[in-house]
Formats: C-alpha cells, sequence, structure tokens
C-alpha cells in the first residue's frame, strides 16, 4: 500500500496544508476569479430558463440590461457601466481578503 511521505514528522494533512495549498494559491485564486465573473456573465442560461422575462425572481441584472436595451440604449448602457464597476469592486474586495500579494511566512 503506498503512504505518503513525511515531511520532518509531519502528517499528511499538515503538510497538504503547509506545503501543497500556497502552492496552488495562484492556481485557485485564477480559478476563483474567473467563477466570480462567469456568475455575472450567465446571461444565456437564465434568459432560456425564464424565457426573456426580466420581471421574473431569477433575472440578473444582464438580463434586465438586455430587455431595457430594446426600448432605451442609453439607460442599458448606463447599467452596464454600473455592472461593470460593481465586479470591479468585487474583485477587489477578493484579492484584499485573500491576500493575494502578501508573502508567505
Amino acid at each position: 500500500m503506498y503512504e505518503a511521505a513525511k515531511l520532518d514528522g509531519a502528517s499528511v494533512l499538515r503538510t497538504y496544508w503547509s506545503v501543497t495549498l500556497p502552492l496552488l494559491r495562484p492556481a485557485l485564486l485564477v480559478a476563483m476569479l474567473i467563477n466570480v465573473m462567469n456568475v455575472f456573465n450567465s446571461f444565456p442560461i437564465i434568459y432560456e430558463m425564464n424565457g426573456g422575462n426580466a420581471n421574473s425572481s431569477d433575472a440578473t441584472s444582464t438580463i434586465f440590461m438586455y430587455t431595457t436595451s430594446q426600448s432605451n440604449i442609453g439607460e442599458a448602457a448606463a447599467m452596464s457601466v454600473v455592472n461593470f464597476g460593481f465586479i470591479i469592486v468585487i474583485v477587489l474586495l477578493f484579492l484584499r481578503a485573500s491576500k493575494w500579494n502578501s508573502a508567505e511566512d
């Protein structure tokens, strides 16, 4: 049976927590950021689910912008700028909370 190599007597969990996870941190950070941005770009799935109805309870801001653009393109453009700003704020808060540029001890 295969036994994981121990690092100076550390347990498998401690080795994973102290060695493997810090090395995976940049990749995990990028994957989580892309996932957060994709949440705001889930237009086709939700549009098909609610039949393009912006008044349904599961409509997102992108669905509302799309239906608004049919009658008032300027208002939809302004909403897209606000939506972009909102995404930037969420990404910056996430980066700050994850301490992405701090040196590991």
